[in-house]
C-alpha cells in the first residue's frame, strides 16, 4: 500500500508539472507523450495513441480528459481525481490572482483601452480553433448541411447553442449507420479503490455543495450552467468559450463583451485548459467560492466521461449512437465558432495599430504555433497605440 501512495504521489508531481508548463491542451499531450511514454515508461505508445483516440470525441478540454483517462487506467478512482486537481490548481489560482487585479484596475482607461485591441487576436485564435476543429468533419455531404443549418439558425433564429449541439447531436445518432471499431487496451490492473472511502469522499462533497447551494443560490445557478457548458462543449476548449460566449453574454448577460473578452486575454496567458476561463468568470461573478464550483462545474462530466470511458472504451466507443453523436455535433461546433469569428469581427477596431495586431497574431498562432508571443506582441502594440 506505501508503495501504491507513493506513486500517487509521484503521479501527482508530474501532472502538477504538466498544469505549470503546458499551454494549450495540445501542447500538453505532447508533454504526456515526452514524460509518461519516452521517458518514464508509464504507459506505452499503443496505450497513449488509443487514449487520444477515445478521449477526442469526448466534450471538454483535451489535457484534462487526458489526465483523467492515464490516472485512472494508473491509479484508478484516486489517480484520476488527483491527478486532474494538481494539474488544474496553477491555472485556478493564477486566474484568481489575476481576476482580483482586473476587479481592481479593470476599469482604468489605459486597461479598457488595452482590451479593445486584443480583439483581433481572439479573432485569430478562434479561427485557429476552427481550422483545427473543421479537419476530418467534413467528409460527408450530410456535414455541410449541419453546419450551414445550425448557422443560420445561431444567427437569425438566436436558439440556445445548447439545445443546437443536442439536436444535430440527436440527427446524427438517427442518420448514422456507421459502427466503430476498437479494442480494450489496459497496461496493468490497478489496485482497486478502497469503496468506503470514495464513497464517503462523493457523499461529503455532496452534503458540502447542497449546503452551499442552500446559503447561495447564484453559486448553484453558476454551478448549474458551468455543468451545461462544460457537457456541451464538443471538439476543444474553444468551442466551450464559443457556447459560454452565448450562454454568459447573450443569454444570461452575467458579462458584458469587455469583461468576458477580458476572461479570454487571461484565459490565453496562463497555463492549463482555456476552460479556466470559467474560473476568472465564476470569480468575477461570485469571489473564491463561486470560482470553485464554476470550476468544478465545467470539468465535472468530461472528466466522469474519460473515467468511464478508460474502463469501458470497447463497449462505448463502438457503438452506432456514439458515433452518430459525435457526427452530428462536430458540424454545429464549426457553426458555433463561425456565429463567435462574425460577432468579434462586427466590433474589431478599424486602425493601423489593429490591423498590425491581426498580422502578427496570424503569424504567431496560425503560422509559428507561439501563441503566448501573439499575446505579448498585441500588449506591446496595444500600449503603444494608447501612446500615441
Amino acid at each position: 500500500m506505501k508503495k501504491h501512495h507513493k506513486e500517487i504521489l509521484e503521479w501527482m508531481k508530474i501532472t502538477l508539472y504538466l498544469g505549470i508548463i503546458g499551454f494549450g491542451g495540445f501542447s500538453v499531450l505532447a508533454y504526456v507523450k515526452k514524460l509518461l511514454v519516452e521517458e518514464k515508461k508509464y504507459i506505452t505508445q499503443k496505450f497513449y495513441l488509443n487514449a487520444v483516440a477515445s478521449i477526442s470525441p469526448l466534450p471538454g478540454a483535451m489535457a484534462v480528459n487526458m489526465i483523467t483517462f492515464v490516472g485512472a487506467e494508473l491509479y484508478g478512482f484516486w489517480g484520476a481525481i488527483l491527478g486532474v486537481i494538481t494539474f488544474i490548481t496553477p491555472s485556478f489560482l493564477l486566474m484568481i490572482l489575476l481576476a482580483k487585479w482586473y476587479i481592481k484596475y479593470g476599469n482604468t482607461p489605459y486597461i479598457e483601452f488595452l482590451t479593445n485591441m486584443f480583439i483581433p487576436l481572439i479573432l485569430v485564435f478562434i479561427t485557429n480553433a476552427l481550422f483545427k476543429i473543421s479537419k476530418g468533419v467534413f467528409k460527408e455531404k450530410i456535414s455541410y448541411v449541419f453546419t450551414i443549418s445550425a448557422f443560420l439558425m445561431l444567427l437569425f433564429l438566436k436558439i440556445n447553442v445548447i439545445y443546437v449541439i443536442l439536436l444535430f447531436g440527436l440527427l446524427g445518432m438517427i442518420l448514422n449507420k456507421e459502427e466503430g471499431h476498437v479494442e480494450d487496451i489496459h497496461l496493468r490492473r490497478v489496485p482497486k479503490s478502497n469503496k468506503l472511502y470514495v464513497t464517503l469522499f462523493l457523499i461529503s462533497i455532496a452534503i458540502i455543495s447542497i449546503y452551499v447551494f442552500y446559503k447561495n443560490p447564484f453559486i448553484f445557478k453558476m454551478f448549474y450552467n458551468f455543468f451545461l457548458l462544460g457537457a456541451t462543449g464538443f471538439g476543444s476548449g474553444y468551442s466551450v468559450i464559443a457556447v459560454m460566449d452565448e450562454l454568459i453574454v447573450r443569454k444570461l448577460q452575467w458579462l458584458n463583451v469587455k469583461e468576458f473578452t477580458t476572461a479570454l486575454i487571461v484565459g490565453q496567458i496562463t497555463p492549463g485548459p482555456v476552460m479556466i476561463t470559467a474560473t476568472f468568470v465564476s470569480y468575477y461573478l461570485k469571489g473564491f467560492l463561486g470560482a470553485l464550483y464554476g470550476t468544478l462545474g465545467i470539468f465535472l462530466t468530461p472528466m466522469t466521461l474519460a473515467f468511464v470511458l478508460s474502463k469501458y472504451q470497447s463497449k462505448i466507443r463502438d457503438k452506432k449512437w456514439f458515433v452518430g453523436f459525435v457526427k452530428g455535433v462536430n458540424p454545429a461546433l464549426v457553426a458555433i465558432l463561425l456565429r463567435l469569428i462574425v460577432k468579434y469581427s462586427m466590433i474589431l477596431p478599424l486602425n493601423i495599430f489593429s490591423i498590425l495586431i491581426l498580422i502578427s497574431s496570424i503569424i504567431f498562432i496560425i503560422k509559428l504555433n507561439k501563441p503566448l508571443y501573439a499575446v505579448f506582441s498585441t500588449i506591446a502594440l496595444g500600449t503603444i497605440a494608447y501612446f500615441i
